[in-house]
C-alpha cells in the first residue's frame, strides 16, 4: 500500500456496514479518505475516531440518487485536493418487492442507488481523473453474489437484476477505459452474506447457523487488490464464508 499512501479514496455509502469497514481501513492504511452518506452524525463519529488515531477521514453529505449533489461533491474534492485515486462505489439499498407483486418505487429505488448512482459516479469521477492526470487510479464496484447467480430468495428479483447490471458494469467500464488508453483499473467485489446494515434493513432473516462474512472481510479485500502491483488487474471478486452453501 505504500504507493496510495496520501493518495485521496472516496468512498460511497460510507456511514455504515462495508463501506464504513473500508473507509476506516483505507484511512489506517494512510490514505485521505473522503466518505460520502446521508447520515452526516454518523461520518462525523468516524471522522472524529480517526482523527484522534492521526489518520484523515472527511465525511460529506451526498445523496448519490441526486446528480447535481454527486457533481457539487465531486468539485469540492477538486478544489480542496486537486486529485483523485481511488473510488469504491458501495453505496447500496436492498427491498423486498417481487417481480410479479412488488411496487414500481421499491424497484425504482433499488435501481437508482445500485446502478444509476454508480454509473455517474463513476463517470464524473473518472472525468476528474482525467482532469487531473491520474491514469492508474482504481475504481471498485460493491457488487454481490447474486449477481453472478439467481438467488432463491422470493422478492429479491430487482435487487438481482441491480447487481447483475454492476456485473455488466463494471467489465464494460474497464472494457471502454483500455479502449481510450486509460490504465485506471476496476474491479467489482461479490460477497456472499454479510453482516451489514444494509442485510438487516432489506428485511431478509437467515437460520441461526447460516456462515456469513464480516465487513472488515471486505475491506481486507480492498486492501490486498490495492497492494497488488500495477500490471496486475483483478477483475471480479467472488467472496463466500467457509461453509456456506449458496
Amino acid at each position: 500500500m505504500d504507493r496510495w499512501h496520501d493518495c485521496i479514496a472516496l468512498v460511497t455509502g460510507s456511514s455504515a456496514g462495508i463501506g464504513k469497514s473500508i473507509a476506516i481501513e483505507l484511512a489506517r492504511q494512510g490514505m485521505i479518505v473522503i466518505g460520502w452518506a446521508r447520515r452526516l452524525e454518523n461520518l462525523k463519529i468516524i471522522e472524529n475516531q480517526l482523527s484522534s488515531e492521526g489518520k484523515i477521514f472527511v465525511g460529506r453529505k451526498c445523496d448519490v440518487t441526486q446528480e447535481t449533489s454527486v457533481s457539487n461533491e465531486i468539485a469540492w474534492i477538486e478544489k480542496t485536493y486537486g486529485k483523485l485515486h481511488v473510488v469504491v462505489n458501495n453505496a447500496g439499498i436492498g427491498r423486498v418487492a417481487s417481480l410479479t407483486e412488488g411496487k414500481t418505487q421499491l424497484w425504482q429505488e433499488v435501481i437508482d442507488v445500485n446502478v444509476i448512482a454508480a454509473a455517474v459516479i463513476s463517470r464524473e469521477t473518472l472525468k476528474l481523473m482525467r482532469k487531473c492526470g491520474i491514469n492508474d487510479g482504481h475504481i471498485f464496484f460493491l457488487n454481490s453474489i447474486v449477481g453472478h447467480y439467481i438467488t432463491p430468495l422470493i422478492g429479491a428479483g430487482m435487487y438481482c437484476a441491480s447487481k447483475h447490471g454492476i456485473t455488466c458494469m463494471a467489465d464494460m467500464t474497464r472494457k471502454e477505459l483500455i479502449a481510450s488508453g486509460f490504465k485506471t483499473r476496476v474491479t467489482s467485489i461479490s460477497p456472499s452474506y454479510t453482516k451489514s446494515e444494509i442485510f438487516e434493513k432489506s428485511g431478509r432473516k437467515v437460520s441461526a447457523d447460516e456462515p456469513m462474512l464480516e465487513s472488515q472481510d471486505i475491506a481486507n479485500i480492498v486492501v490486498w487488490i490495492l497492494s497488488t502491483a500495477p500490471s496486475v488487474q483483478i477483475t471480479e471478486v467472488i467472496v463466500r464464508p467457509t461453509g456456506s452453501q449458496f
